[in-house]
């Protein structure tokens, strides 16, 4: 439902964070390999836009890594929720920038979503390698598709409302100071800052 109604994104990072700290780790765990999964079956066979297929394969995601039980688990899947947030705001406008948001959303390097899922992925692989053959294609495939849709034009540095969130991300992304890091990390609830590796 998240993925699906673009305006509601921003109430995923608080209400995965919850459901981690109130419903323990494994059942957000299995709740984000089904959305990994849907998401790559959804966008190949047109039932979901690449738009929506990406957004609900990275927030699959950052649900996995919360139900990883890690406090860097928990930081990685805070990172990608805000830069999905993000991307996904600047791919929403019909303006000269969308083309580059498209590629952000898919998390092409080092745009957009690219540093939470090069947080995320590493953690979910440090804890059960296996997992990876259902999170690889679950963001990939929409990535592919958006990467595929996304024309870049000629005259694409042009002023435009885009921009903005689409620098944020590379703000966040790339140039975290360490401050902002530490305050975010604070923002975590207490129960994912505490709890250990998932057996």
């Amino acid at each position: 439902m998240l993925a699906l109604v673009p305006a509601l994104l921003p109430v995923a990072l608080p209400l995965l964070l919850r459901l981690g700290a109130e419903t323990g780790s494994p059942p957000l765990l299995a709740a984000g390999l089904v959305g990994l999964a849907l998401a790559a079956i959804a966008v190949p066979l047109r039932l979901l836009t690449a738009e929506r297929g990406a957004v609900l394969g990275q927030m699959a995601l950052a649900a996995a890594a919360i139900g990883l039980g890690s406090a860097e688990g928990s930081f990685a899947a805070l990172i990608l929720l805000i830069l999905l947030t993000l991307s996904d705001t600047a791919a929403r406008l019909s303006d000269p920038a969308r083309p580059v948001a498209l590629l952000a959303l898919a998390g092409l390097p080092p745009l957009g979503t690219f540093a939470g899922l090069a947080l995320a992925l590493p953690e979910i692989a440090r804890h059960e390698p296996l997992l990876l053959l259902v999170c690889l294609p679950g963001i990939a495939l929409p990535a592919w598709w958006l990467i595929r849709g996304a024309t870049i034009r000629r005259r694409i540095v042009q002023p435009a409302l885009g921009w903005l969130p689409i620098g944020a991300v590379l703000l966040i992304g790339v140039l975290t100071p360490a401050p902002l890091a530490l305050w975010l990390r604070s923002a975590l609830p207490p129960a994912a800052i505490t709890a250990g590796p998932a057996p």
